[in-house]
């Protein structure tokens, strides 16, 4: 069954912002050029034994792994500062776990992602199409809680 055209979400205008607590004030990750939510996977655990039926090879579900988020944003001097004393933050052992923050991805139609990460990869600038542009990836830490839109 086909979408309606009003279901379907646009996903240029993603908006990404971090903060150190659920409900505090956010921090914009400003001039985002892309940003994607993670590939989840539920590992599996083979449970295959003699006794599994027709030679045939058994599964059960295992760890769930939130994966991560990706983003690309266009380089300014500030940005890449304030993104960069996170990812620094994850490298010392005293400031480990102020790495941690809650992410959200918010999307056009109303629609978001919240989950908690640390900022996993930082990439310094490179040549854009026009501009320069920098690079992340957040790990995510637990579940991604998603709430629709309008």
């Amino acid at each position: 069954m086909p979408f309606a055209r009003n279901e379907v979400t646009n996903a240029h205008g993603k908006r990404l912002s971090y903060s150190d607590t659920l409900i505090g004030a956010r921090t914009e990750v400003f001039g985002t050029v892309d940003v994607n939510l993670p590939e989840r996977e539920l590992e599996e655990e083979d449970v295959t034994s003699d006794d599994s039926p027709d030679f045939t090879k058994e599964f059960d579900p295992a760890l769930y792994d939130p994966g991560e988020v990706g983003f690309t944003y266009k380089y300014t001097k500030t940005q890449f500062t304030a993104l960069e004393t996170l990812f620094q933050l994850a490298s010392a052992v005293l400031t480990r776990k102020d790495a941690t923050k809650f992410w959200k991805i918010l999307y056009p139609d109303g629609s978001s992602a919240i989950f908690q990460g640390y900022l996993k990869a930082h990439n310094l600038p490179g040549e854009g199409a026009t501009t320069l542009q920098a690079e992340g990836a957040i790990r995510v830490k637990g579940k991604v809680t998603w709430a629709a839109g309008a």
